[in-house]
């Protein structure tokens, strides 16, 4: 995982620590939109994985604003 991935991995966790305190589904929706972009986004397989590894722990993966392409 790059510098840039995982400032924006601590980006979504504090994101779910703001939904976790005000419930707010803007924050939750706001994670997995930026969560699923960076997926995307990755240029190895490697970071793909730990990734969503990530978004599985926060349990965005079965959100209809958690958009990835899934490859083999």
């Amino acid at each position: 995982m790059t510098k840039s991935q995982a400032r924006t991995v601590e980006s979504v966790r504090n994101a779910m620590r703001v939904f976790d305190q005000h419930q707010n589904p803007g924050h939750l929706s706001f994670a997995a939109k930026l969560l699923s972009f960076e997926i995307r986004a990755a240029k190895s397989f490697k970071a793909r994985r730990e990734l969503m590894a990530i978004a599985d722990e926060l349990g965005l993966t079965g959100l209809s604003d958690f958009v990835v392409v899934y490859w083999e």
